[in-house]
């Protein structure tokens, strides 16, 4: 058992730059915690680097609040052991674990939040940007990805690479490094003539809170050249909201509340005190346990509550729209000589690290391998009987990516690897621990992901396949998962609530189908039966015109003939129906008969 500290290393979390990370089990409370492990050989070599990783470690030390993740332990000089004995010195760095996955996955899945969620959520993160600008410090990388759920789904933001510290007394928060991720940085921070940090941040605060209204960013990039930035900059904002109101509804409380926060000029930017006072900002929110019950009922069927939601807030945005969006004659004027964009905004980068010095991502992995060809996995794994590790729901991070099969691991990885190959992926194999590396390159950059298929905990007869991000934009990996998960689909186990409501389809089919039948066989037997009578009644009359003492014999004859009918008909029909659809042709049968005579 390999130690660090009093913390029982265990798997791995994700690899960096110049750092990895693992999951640590503290020895006595079981606690479970994030080894950050940053290499003392590669920092000594990036200056730069080494004095950012300092005042990551000196902002985060400065902070204790329960929407930010808390810095446990330092160990400037801790030894780290490989699992083949060798040993490396590192700077080990003990963080809270947020095993709740990031807000970003969450949304990706769940689709966006209803309005009170998200004002709940946006009150926690402005509670954890407060605390810091209060404490002198400026995070500069706020976004989606940063903000991490724990297992009560209590926000927590992460990840302090590109955080600076300033002097409260003095009051100057300028800086001038260009840093962060484009789609969440202040138009102010490309100018090259510096920024005020803090208000920087709160400009990622209103492109997150858009994000969770809507679902999707509200520009591409914060400059003129794109469309629906270049309406906040010029304060052509009817324009702005009539193009997102085709796909998301917005409260015109709202609207005026984004419109403040994403106010190009830094200076008319409303600020932490005066958000705080908005309309919007007072308006309902949920308490903590709401909050909890509701997020676990969205996370325990997310398939489905993604397609009902979507649903509802097609309904709604359709009937909002109807009552709300006649345009004023100034607008129709306008959107005559420019027409609206036709989709929505995505950002048109996945560089994560945009910045002037490098960054340490711990939770990425930078890859410097080499990607092999596939290789077939099922003729090597079934021919050895090899089963794959079980998967430990005790070391687990929450993962929304992924889904459960009853087809067997060699076979998953095989078809997975074909997918990859078709999709013109490159991908390497790790066949001993039923894993595989994959990196997709296009012309928005790189995404690395792995799969890996695990046996599971409580069910011999499934397989868990989990995919996870390592390096790139959660959108596009996001997009890559559903299009590889499409081509999957006829491998993906369906949960017993699926299954349920599939049986409960079919029954209901085969038993319309079964009194469709039936129906069919009462309308046939009665058409026999009325065909029959019709004639005995001819026959009837042409007796009785013969003879009128004969009349009373006819009516008998006639009688005679409509039963002989019936049970001619009754007896054909009862190789193809049910003894309780004879008794109700019996019945036709006499009825007809009855009436005939």
């Amino acid at each position: 058992m390999r130690m660090m500290g009093d913390y029982i290393i265990a798997k791995h979390l994700g690899t960096g730059g110049f750092s990895f990370v693992k999951l640590g089990i503290h020895k006595d409370t079981k606690e479970r915690v994030a080894l950050k492990c940053l290499k003392k050989d590669k920092l000594n070599l990036n200056s730069s680097v080494k004095k950012q990783v300092e005042r990551e470690i000196v902002a985060m030390e400065k902070i204790q609040h329960k929407n930010v993740i808390r810095l446990k332990l330092v160990d400037w000089d801790a030894v780290y052991e490989k699992k083949s004995g060798d040993k490396i010195d590192v700077i080990l760095v003990v963080l809270e674990l947020a095993d709740g996955g990031e807000l970003f996955e969450f949304l990706s899945f769940t689709g966006c939040f209803e309005e009170s969620i998200a004002r709940t959520y946006f009150h926690e993160l402005i509670a954890g940007v407060g605390y810091c600008h209060g404490k002198g410090v400026a995070h500069r990388d706020l976004k989606p990805e940063n903000l991490l759920l724990d297992s009560n789904f209590v926000l927590k933001i992460a990840d302090f690479g590109f955080s600076n510290v300033f002097s409260l007394s003095s009051g100057n928060k300028n800086m001038n490094t260009e840093c962060g991720t484009p789609g969440y940085m202040a138009p102010e921070m490309f100018t090259g003539k510096g920024y005020d940090a803090t208000l920087a941040d709160i400009w990622a605060c209103g492109v997150v809170l858009f994000i969770m209204l809507a679902g999707f960013p509200p520009f591409a990039r914060p400059n003129n050249s794109d469309w629906w930035f270049n309406k906040l900059s010029t304060g052509r904002h009817t324009l702005f909201w009539q193009a997102h109101s085709r796909s998301a509804y917005f409260s015109e409380t709202t609207k005026d509340f984004i419109n403040k926060i994403l106010n190009p000029d830094p200076s008319k930017r409303i600020t932490l005190a005066d958000m705080k006072k908005h309309a919007w900002f007072e308006g309902t929110t949920i308490s903590e346990k709401a909050l909890e019950a509701e997020l676990n009922r969205r996370k325990t069927d997310v398939d489905e509550k993604k397609q009902r939601a979507k649903n509802e807030k097609k309904k709604k945005q359709s009937e909002k729209l109807t009552e709300n969006t006649a345009m004023s004659s100034e607008v129709e004027a306008v959107r005559s000589v420019e027409d609206l964009p036709e989709d929505n905004p995505s950002f048109d980068t996945i560089d994560e690290d945009n910045t002037k010095e490098s960054k340490d991502e711990s939770t990425t992995i930078v890859d410097n391998t080499s990607f092999s060809n596939p290789s077939p996995f099922g003729q090597l794994m079934e021919q050895k009987d090899v089963q794959p590790p079980q998967y430990d729901e005790k070391t687990s991070i929450t993962c929304y990516t992924r889904f459960e099969s009853t087809t067997k691991a060699s076979h998953i990885l095989s078809r997975l690897s074909r997918v990859l190959e078709q999709m013109k992926i490159s991908h390497s194999h790790n066949k001993k621990n039923f894993f595989i590396r994959a990196k997709c390159i296009s012309g928005l950059g790189i995404v690395i992901f792995v799969a890996k298929v695990y046996s599971h905990p409580t069910d011999s007869s499934k397989t868990i396949v989990e995919f996870r991000r390592r390096k790139g934009d959660s959108m596009q990996y996001r997009s890559l998962y559903a299009s590889i998960l499409d081509k999957l689909s006829d491998l993906v186990a369906k949960s017993e609530k699926e299954s349920k409501k599939n049986d409960e389809e079919k029954s209901l089919v085969l038993s319309d189908t079964s009194k469709d039948t039936k129906l069919n066989n009462v309308d046939e037997k009665q058409k026999e039966i009325q065909s029959s009578s019709a004639s005995s009644s001819s026959s009837s009359s042409s007796s009785s015109s013969s003879s009128s003492s004969s009349s009373s014999e006819s009516s008998s004859s006639s009688s005679s003939s409509s039963s002989s009918s019936s049970s001619s008909s009754s007896s054909s029909s009862s190789s193809s129906s049910s003894s309780s659809l004879s008794s109700i042709s019996s019945s036709s049968s006499s009825s007809t008969s009855a009436s005939s005579s």
